[in-house]
């Protein structure tokens, strides 16, 4: 009896197990004894063949290196992930086909995850195909070195696929040289979209009748004849909330070029381009963003954004930048949580303009060892001067709670009782008083001999005093032990 029938009659009489039901498979193609049985001691050689073995709801884990296929994810909805990140880890498409295909109606179960997916090549589609009413989700790739006639990185026929944190680059085609949708609903959520190249229209992005949902994604160095970043028309519906695109080369139309439908734009950058920012015969609602050269609607700005150094590829935000919370809030638009560096973009004041949201990361780590300093919350990196408009405390990787910069407001440092009581301090210890750019960092604590070895050392809350009263607490986060 096969796998899926078994599964099949343990849901109809209601035993079905977690084991049952999902499967992990291994992939490693320096396996000598292919093409292997998918266990972790003779792991599959081929992706494909993992797969192939595999039924929905699997994952499938595969080991650093080069593999030399098209794989197709057979209508099944299975994480495919590597373990070493898209660096180390491979699939070379060798131009014979779409390098990844999601055309069989997958379902948002269906990811591929940490792979440099490249050399792909298709009528349609270059490094990842997706059509048929496919949903997958595609994050942390590097996708490049693809090519088509037609959507050179990411093809999205007919078909709503999730794109998240990936590098689509030095993609080409005629059409959609970074990401191509016709009559298709993708959803691009923080991708870096960088030199790709389009000999007729959409260097970065193309929508035909579709309707995206792109959300601080990064376009720099797209080319193409028109709409070097994005190219809309057949009356595609068009959303762009926190984009920076800077540097992209429209040879005669412009960056952001909506032919039909609708073009919706906020809290964005579009600056530094080679020619002009907007041209639009579609239905149009561009508010507060910055646009070279300016464009009608609230909040909109008209001046340098004062990127770090978007010429090497760095579009963060200087210090003192006029992006800094000039952007909207308001309920109804899609604003993300996080900026690419994890930094929370809602909790306290006003989001900024573009990608980025300013600020710089604060480490609650270490060690801490009997007797000696416990570093922490000084080891702050400095900014392109050496200032800071924003803190930002480290959550254990879930992201950052930020200080807003400017009226002398004080970030405080609780700890527990018990810390308090070994440590022979009050329970608020250091400070950091923040006046616009400027800021300094709370000085180390030394753990005293009376302080036992493995004590571990906490702070119980974080509190801003913004001259209304107001408290906001931050669940308990171990940053070091004592030694």
């Amino acid at each position: 009896m096969t796998r899926s029938a078994l599964f099949a009659i343990c849901l109809l009489v209601g035993l079905c197990s977690a084991a049952l039901s999902q499967t992990t498979w291994h992939v490693d193609a320096s396996n000598p004894g292919c093409p292997g049985s998918g266990s972790p001691a003779d792991p599959f050689c081929k992706i494909q063949d993992a797969i192939q073995a595999a039924s929905s709801g699997d994952t499938v884990l595969v080991a650093a290196g080069l593999y030399f296929e098209n794989i197709d994810y057979l209508g099944k909805d299975l994480v495919v992930r590597s373990l070493d990140g898209p660096q180390a880890t491979i699939i070379d498409g060798s131009q014979a086909a779409p390098t990844v295909s999601f055309q069989s109606g997958e379902g948002t179960g269906a990811v591929i995850e940490g792979f440099r997916i490249t050399r792909g090549y298709g009528l349609y589609a270059g490094g990842v195909l997706c059509s048929n009413g496919a949903a997958p989700v595609i994050r942390g790739n590097i996708i490049s070195n693809n090519a088509a006639p037609s959507g050179g990185g990411v093809s999205c026929l007919s078909s709503a696929p999730t794109l998240i944190n990936n590098t689509i680059t030095l993609n080409s085609s005629s059409d959609g040289a970074g990401v191509y949708a016709l009559y298709a609903s993708p959803t691009l959520i923080g991708n870096l979209i960088h030199r790709n190249s389009a000999s007729f229209r959409g260097g970065g992005i193309l929508m035909r009748g579709s309707t995206p949902v792109i959300t601080q994604d990064i376009l720099t160095y797209n080319s193409a004849l028109y709409g070097a970043a994005l190219q809309s028309d057949n009356n595609s519906i068009v959303t762009l909330t926190n984009v920076t695109a800077t540097l992209n080369d429209a040879m005669f139309g412009s960056v952001i070029d909506a032919a039909s439908g609708s073009l919706t734009i906020a809290n964005s950058i579009v600056f530094k381009n080679t020619r002009y920012s907007i041209a639009s015969s579609a239905l149009t609602n561009v508010t507060y963003s910055d646009i070279e050269g300016g464009y009608p609607g609230l909040g909109n700005l008209n001046i340098d954004p004062q990127l770090r150094n978007p010429n090497n590829g760095d579009t963060r935000l200087k210090c003192g930048s006029p992006m800094i919370d000039a952007g909207n809030n308001a309920p109804g638009i899609a604003l993300p949580t996080f900026d690419q560096e994890r930094r929370d973009r809602r909790l306290i004041g006003t989001i900024d303009i573009g990608a980025d949201e300013y600020g710089l990361e604060w480490l609650l780590n270490g060690t801490g060892q009997v007797g000696q300093p416990a570093s922490f919350l000084s080891s702050a990196a400095p900014s392109q001067n050496g200032q800071l408009a924003e803190v930002y405390l480290s959550l254990n990787g879930t992201g950052s709670i930020p200080v807003p910069g400017g009226g002398g407001r004080v970030l405080e440092l609780g700890f527990t009782g018990l810390l308090s009581l070994w440590l022979g301090l009050p329970p608020v210890i250091r400070q950091v008083s923040l006046n616009g750019c400027s800021g300094a960092s709370t000085p180390s604590v030394t753990i005293p001999p009376g302080a036992p070895v493995g004590l571990q050392v906490h702070y119980a809350g974080v509190s801003w005093n913004l001259g209304t009263g107001q408290v906001i607490s931050v669940a308990e986060t171990r940053f070091f032990t004592t030694q």
